[in-house]
């Protein structure tokens, strides 16, 4: 697991893929790799580049279907329901601009993970604007009950949450239930 998970390492991010893709994701599992390895400087160092790279001055735009693609994702472009605050874009260090892979739910995890490993809460402390544009950036789009198969949308398939009548997020929701069950007391 050290080999493959050193392979995908390009500082300052993990890499999705050690030979063929090598392309920087936000959140393709190498994370995850850095912390179960005791290599919390990278996973940090990882989430830092990122969140320089989270939308925060783009206000929530309009569901819009990419029609050239059939309405199969999201219009890459800034300013619409997914590319706007809270979304966290493909590469590090403060390259703004869209990519159809929403990969926000998994970084989260990650950084809860992260959490979990290291038992920091100050590092993840610091992250309170992401907690606050990754929820409240997409509020106006919660729906009143989101159901599991709501919540499993972006797992499943990101083009289609944003791709349906309503521009549901699935985030905030899974963000609130990881700080209850993982953080209590933390945002007070």
């Amino acid at each position: 697991m050290a080999i493959a998970a050193d392979a995908i390492w390009e500082e300052p991010s993990y890499l999705h893929g050690a030979i063929a893709w090598r392309m920087r994701l936000p959140a393709w599992r190498g994370a995850y790799a850095a912390d179960a390895l005791g290599w919390h400087d990278r996973a940090r160092m990882h989430f830092d580049s990122y969140l320089k790279s989270q939308v925060t001055q783009i206000p929530l735009g309009p569901v819009t279907p990419d029609t050239a693609l059939h309405f199969a994702r999201q219009l890459e472009k800034m300013g619409t329901a997914m590319f706007s605050n809270g979304y966290i874009c493909r590469n590090p260090n403060g390259d703004i601009r869209p990519h159809h892979y929403d990969m926000n739910l998994v970084f989260i995890d990650q950084l809860l993970t992260h959490l979990q490993y290291t038992g920091d809460l100050s590092y993840v402390k610091k992250y309170g604007l992401l907690y606050n544009y990754t929820c409240n950036g997409k509020k106006e789009t919660l729906m009143p009950m989101a159901t599991v198969y709501t919540m499993l949308m972006p797992v499943f398939g990101p083009a289609t949450l944003y791709n349906t009548a309503v521009a549901a997020s699935p985030i905030p929701l899974l963000i609130i239930t990881g700080l209850i069950k993982w953080l209590p007391g933390l945002l007070h």
